[in-house]
């Protein structure tokens, strides 16, 4: 699978369900007049990272509302079959001999239909994040652009957070050793940092925003407050009401082609027995105190306003997680995250759903992510993971 194989995971057999049966996702007629998104629900990738400020330079995209500082890294990156009805039977099995062989080099065409395109990825600077971003540009070199929405305070701080905590990553090793001394310039020339946030509008100067829009062709949501007893008001802002920001900034984008929001296999909280994959409703909690993700989000807005104690706040978190049948804050939160998502896509009459393409929706749920099996090379991690803890134990 694309995304996860830079990661190896507690479940092997991750997988993603894609709409209509097939990969890469078939593309509608201009006449298409359907007004229904799909959404399909899976297992698979991630984490975002917290930035601070830093110096840098401003050739990037400026979100001040300024446009002297309004300013975009541009980079532009620039079988015929022939048919015999009288081939005999041996020729016949060597033709679909080969033609076997071609289909298993060219895979599930994921490759094909990703080449050339524009990503807006979020939480890149997480460990998930950078293994994505790693594999597009290993495997995907003619891709044209990567817009990086990254947590800083201006367009400085952003580009040093990319330097810093992708550019310089060990995880880009075997880019480096490839591109040699051009690795820099072609990582500038590809990855274009955005400050923002999974605020509504994303904190992005209303220009910006559109301009980005017009050119994305693909958004990856990987952005998470991974903290599991994360205070309540802020696990929500960015579990809850991220995704739905996102497909705020979504609808705007007229070219897209997919939206992919990376979930938690413990979004399903403590229920048992076959779980069916499908879109998470509030319907879906199988508690006897009838959930309502919107009365959760008022409840710990409130709270935050009246006690903005943090102790307090996370008691509150892990009480209300407990209530519903989740273990901690992180995973409630990122439940309700996707049934905010879902109730948006039934809800919403705006671009995303109205124009002529059909956008397919996936929600990728992985389970613990621990190191590299083989790519970019093995046993690569960062940060602390229980497995290779363990494992060193062991030894």
């Amino acid at each position: 699978m694309f995304l996860n194989s830079a990661a190896s995971f507690a479940t092997q057999n991750a997988f993603v369900r894609f709409p209509h049966g097939k990969w890469p996702p078939p593309q509608s007629s201009s006449s298409s007049s359907s007004s229904s998104s799909s959404c399909q629900w899976g297992s698979t990738v991630n984490h975002g990272g917290k930035g601070s400020p830093s110096k840098g330079s401003s050739s990037v995209i400026n979100r001040q509302h300024n446009k002297n500082h309004h300013k975009v890294i541009r980079a532009v990156i620039n079988i015929n079959k022939a048919e015999n009805n009288a081939v005999p039977d041996n020729q016949l099995i060597l033709a679909l001999d080969e033609q076997k062989q071609k289909q298993k080099q060219q895979g599930l065409g994921i490759e094909k239909f990703l080449s050339g395109k524009t990503w807006f990825i979020t939480g890149a600077t997480g460990f998930v994040g950078k293994v994505l971003v790693e594999k597009i540009l290993r495997s995907i070199p003619d891709t044209r652009k990567i817009y990086l929405m990254i947590k800083a305070k201006d367009t400085e701080a952003a580009l040093h957070r990319l330097k810093t905590e992708i550019i310089e990553a060990e995880v880009f090793s075997v880019l480096k050793e490839e591109y040699g001394e051009s690795y820099k310039s072609f990582m500038l020339a590809k990855l274009v940092p955005v400050p923002g946030n999974l605020a509504p509008e994303l904190g992005i100067h209303p220009e910006t925003a559109d301009l980005v829009a017009g050119e994305v062709d693909l958004i990856v949501n990987s952005a998470a407050n991974t903290t599991l007893d994360e205070r309540y008001d802020v696990a929500i802002n960015t579990n809850t009401r991220g995704a739905t920001n996102l497909m705020g900034f979504a609808d705007k984008c007229h070219n897209l082609k997919l939206f992919m929001h990376i979930s938690t296999i413990y979004a399903n909280g403590g229920r048992s027995g076959r779980v069916m994959e499908k879109a998470f409703s509030e319907e879906d909690v199988t508690t006897t105190a009838a959930l309502d993700v919107a009365a959760e989000i008022q409840l710990a807005l409130t709270h935050s306003a009246a006690t903005p104690a943090a102790d307090h706040l996370k008691r509150l978190g892990l009480e209300r997680a407990r209530k519903f049948g989740w273990h901690d804050t992180y995973t409630f939160t990122k439940a309700m995250g996707e049934m905010m998502l879902g109730d948006y896509i039934k809800d919403m009459s705006s671009a995303i759903l109205t124009n002529s393409n059909k956008v397919p929706i996936v929600v990728l749920r992985p389970s613990i992510i621990e190191g590299s099996y083989a790519h970019p090379f093995p046993g690569w991690i960062e940060g602390n993971r229980c497995l290779s803890i363990k494992t060193l134990f062991m030894i």
